[in-house]
């Protein structure tokens, strides 16, 4: 082994047995999805024990794009100087190597920024949204380790604690951490991702003829002009997030749905779904139907457009009640919310509407008898083809051979058992290419403490 050997976390990073409310640090980070007011348990969590101001400061950035990072004051929370929230795309799919990256920009956008917020000490939680715990486990700390040795901000850092509540999760890191050791001597140099072995290849071969053209830059809006409406896309019926809803001249809500897109991504065409409707029922081919062109995330066409004379707005109340009872249907569908989980946040969230809105909105949603027969419908037919996609992979991974007995029961009992832990064996079969420029020594204190 080299004589400059370097510990795999420098000593930076410590899992404790602390909760969110027992741990001081200079910043906690919260991670959020699908965007900056929703989250899973630890959002929930720092913003009971800052109060609803945060909620109320979180607000002003409510269309910040997904890896995006905010800073806010911690309120009531005063174990923390500040927080810091980061908004996680959704959903995630692991055989993609570009939702890898984007895990690894979410946590790597956080450090920096708490980093550059003066921050000594960090206080990370031990989920993140739309992984398992398995999976984050092992990936969290892999991020890490590329952050600690790559990034010239974690000269600047004293410490990163892991929070974890409970002895499983705690116990998972430490074996995770056991487990990057042990590999680190076995292959030496090569350990870190494969996304970030590639961006420093390519900046290394990079030759004069390679750089981009400083003429031809591209025009980025991350936040509206500010007499812009704002723009949003919500879910449809197919939970897909193809639906743009906006207020009328009398304060209504309108529906428009996204028909096609310019090539460039740029432009969006939308037309109201309520006018299609209604044509289609009269039988005529050219009839009255309101049209929208959104570009660069603001409408660039008539703002308030001629609709079929029987199509009526919305309330209000109808919207919200529709687009959280959509969102809790895609979170069943995603395997990240069991369904009568997924119902208990619908409910939180139409808590929390009814007292930013003054209005008993609440009321509106229907009771747990009522969906769930639905809710339990999606969540089976997303196993099912959860369950066949995972069988053809296997197939195509063996070359057609029969498959193994052990594996297909290890299929049944996750399954059975409802264990997110899909991820975790995508990334069994599709192991991340480790990648790292250095010699690592094998040291673990016993008390958690990564050296």
């Amino acid at each position: 082994m080299a004589k400059n050997q370097r510990s795999l976390f420098r000593g930076k990073v410590i899992v404790c047995r602390e909760s969110i409310e027992e741990v001081n640090s200079d910043c906690f980070i919260n991670f959020s999805c699908p965007n900056i007011l929703s989250g899973t348990e630890s959002f929930k969590r720092i913003h009971d024990l800052a109060g609803p101001e945060l909620a109320h400061e979180c607000e002003k950035f409510l269309h910040i794009f997904p890896t995006s990072s905010r800073v806010t004051s911690s309120f009531l929370a005063t174990n923390f100087k500040f927080i810091v929230h980061t908004v996680v795309p959704n959903p995630l799919d692991f055989t993609r190597l570009i939702d890898m990256k984007k895990v690894y920009i979410c946590i790597r956008n956080s450090l920096e920024l708490a980093v550059e917020e003066g921050a000594k000490t960090i206080a990370f939680p031990c989920h993140f949204p739309g992984l398992s715990p398995r999976v984050a486990c092992e990936l969290i700390l892999r991020i890490f380790t590329v952050w600690i040795h790559r990034c010239k901000y974690s000269d600047e850092l004293t410490e990163i604690k892991i929070t974890c509540d409970f002895e499983p999760i705690f116990h998972q890191f430490v074996q995770s951490a056991r487990s990057l050791y042990e590999e680190a001597n076995t292959i030496g140099h090569k350990f870190v991702p494969a996304f970030a072995q590639q961006h420093a290849a390519y900046i290394h071969n990079r030759t004069k003829m390679d750089r981009p053209r400083r003429n031809r830059l591209r025009r980025l809006y991350e936040f509206p002009p500010p007499d812009a409406p704002q723009v949003r896309l919500e879910l449809s019926a197919k939970l897909a997030p193809t639906i743009l809803v906006l207020d009328d001249e009398h304060g209504m809500k309108r529906q428009y749905r996204l028909t096609n897109r310019s090539r460039d991504g740029r432009k969006l065409y939308f037309r109201c779904s309520r006018c299609d409707t209604l044509i289609k029922k009269d039988g005529h081919q050219f009839g009255i139907r309101a049209k929208l062109i959104v570009e660069d995330g603001h409408i660039v066409s008539e703002r308030f457009p001629q609709h079929h004379p029987l199509c009526v707005p919305k309330p209000l109340e109808e919207v919200l009640v529709q687009q959280v009872d959509r969102t809790s249907r895609r979170e069943v569908k995603d395997g990240y919310l069991l369904p009568q989980d997924a119902y208990r946040k619908a409910l939180d969230r139409m808590r929390f509407e009814a007292r930013q809105l003054g209005m008993a909105v609440e009321e509106c949603f229907p009771d747990w008898p009522k969906l769930r027969q639905q809710y339990c419908r999606i969540r089976k037919q997303a196993v099912r083809e959860r369950m066949q996609r995972n069988w053809e992979m296997m197939v195509m991974m063996h070359g057609g051979e029969r498959m193994i007995d052990e594996d297909y029961d290890g299929q049944e009992q996750y399954y059975d058992g409802a264990d997110f832990s899909y991820g975790r064996q995508l990334q069994q079969k599709h192991r991340i290419p480790p990648d790292i420029d250095m010699d690592v020594d094998v040291e673990d204190d016993g008390d958690g403490n990564l050296r």
